[in-house]
């Protein structure tokens, strides 16, 4: 698995223990605002993973995103692709 589709795994994970917890009378209050802290963190993370600089500053030179870069560099490493070349 992996960077993305464990975030991707942990964002669902975190949706439904903050469910459980609204849905819980006696949850300890503190744990739901645990979660929501981890949500925001894991938020920030999957940011950093798939920011696009095109998006927020469209008049500006942009460099690949880290999962861009980590795509390129697997696809390069592949057996069959001989030349070297990044295929995107």
């Amino acid at each position: 698995m992996g960077a993305g589709a464990a975030a991707r795994e942990a964002g669902e994970h975190l949706r439904y223990m903050k469910k459980a917890l609204m849905e819980t009378p006696q949850a300890d209050p503190k744990l739901l605002g645990r979660a929501k802290d981890l949500e925001k963190r894991l938020q920030e993370a999957m940011r950093v993973l798939w920011f696009d600089r095109t998006v927020m500053f469209p008049n500006e030179a942009a460099s690949p995103s880290l999962m861009q870069r980590v795509s390129a560099q697997l696809r390069r490493d592949l057996p069959d692709n001989r030349d070297g070349q990044a295929r995107l």
